[in-house]
């Protein structure tokens, strides 16, 4: 999509082509498994109301793209590969501070967190890719991260956090390996909903909020690249990174910092 180079079929014309995705004829339904605790209790007639859940569930048999060698003729074949567990607790305070004939006031505060973890893949396989649209991010699940984790490049820092700066070109060292850069599920997810009615009339208004959620948006990456966006129109000035010098390299030609 990023070029006017010949595509497939070429030319308009029909053409076949084999999936590079090998089928399995002996996959089985994930199965999801767990334990569950919770309390729902009222106080003064139902006028204030908490519902509190824990909850610990194993996932099996997860369906993924497992990677095959590429000599085979196919790059990844559909395989039931491994187990994941979420754990967490759910929370849920309502109430009714107001409530006449003709006028009422409920509220309502939810509060959430989920704890997701990969256990296990496939035997000899640490690692699979849950995408593969794009190459300079990835979305992974990954023994001992959260399933989708985004790995990626990162920037070399020293021990203090900050960047360490290649003296002759102005920029940041990349580090030659990629890590993780973000989890995709939120530390917390709460919300707070007021409802007001009167006579029959209803006006309610939500306030939702995911603390700590990791998103890489793709379209934005796009347009930086093309300079279509805001920030890549400022390019006309000079600008120092702020960070520290590198001041040479080590046995290993890692830089070290200044």
């Amino acid at each position: 999509g990023f070029t006017s180079g010949a595509g497939f079929p070429y030319m308009g014309n029909n053409g076949f082509g084999i999936n590079n995705v090998l089928g399995n004829p002996d996959l089985k339904p994930e199965r999801v498994t767990g334990k569950e605790i919770g309390a729902d209790l009222r106080f003064f007639l139902g006028r204030l109301n908490i519902d509190f859940t824990y909850y610990n569930q194993l996932t099996t048999d997860i369906l993924v793209l497992r990677p095959l060698a590429a000599t085979s003729g196919f790059q990844y074949m559909r395989a039931n590969s491994g187990e994941m567990v979420n754990k967490g607790v759910e929370l849920i305070v309502s109430g009714d501070p107001v409530k006449t004939s003709t006028f009422g006031w409920n509220i309502s505060l939810n509060w959430a967190k989920n704890n997701n973890e990969v256990l296990r893949l496939a035997e000899g396989v640490d690692e699979i890719s849950l995408e593969s649209g794009f190459s300079d991010i990835g979305s992974y699940a990954i023994v001992g991260d959260a399933y989708g984790a985004f790995y990626g490049t990162k920037w070399i820092r020293d021990d203090n956090d900050n960047l360490v700066i290649n003296p002759a070109t102005g920029l940041p060292y990349r580090d030659p390996l990629e890590a993780n850069i973000g989890n995709p599920f939120p530390k917390w997810m709460g919300g707070l909903r007021n409802t007001f009615t009167f006579k029959g009339l209803e006006l309610t208004a939500l306030l939702d909020v995911r603390e700590g959620q990791s998103v890489w948006c793709g379209t934005i990456a796009r347009l930086h690249r093309l300079g279509r966006t805001e920030q890549s129109a400022d390019r006309e000035r000079m600008y120092v990174i702020p960070g520290v010098l590198a001041t040479g390299t080590d046995d290993d030609g890692n830089p070290i910092a200044g």
